[in-house]
């Protein structure tokens, strides 16, 4: 098996484990949310806190979303070139 063959059997598991670090971004963020909504008010300084942790939250997931997308297109492509040939 050549280096090309290699990384069109590898890197479809690496999609899905990015597929998973996504869900389990967002499932965080979303349960954040949640919470919060339960809560009630807190002090300024709380509320600040809440505000970063949540924004952190967001941005993890943001992160975590756009990671598949990349290797999709990467998988499909080696796909592509293995197939053409």
């Amino acid at each position: 098996m050549n280096d090309k063959e290699t990384r069109i059997l590898e890197e479809p598991q690496t999609l899905l484990n990015l597929g998973s670090a996504y869900t389990k971004a967002r499932e965080e963020y979303l349960s954040e949310l949640a919470r919060d909504c339960e809560r009630s008010d807190g002090s300024g300084v709380q509320e600040a806190r809440r505000d970063v942790h949540q924004n952190e939250l967001r941005e993890a997931e943001r992160s975590a979303e756009s990671a598949p997308n990349a290797q999709k297109q990467l998988v499909t492509r080696l796909t592509e070139e293995y197939l053409s040939r």
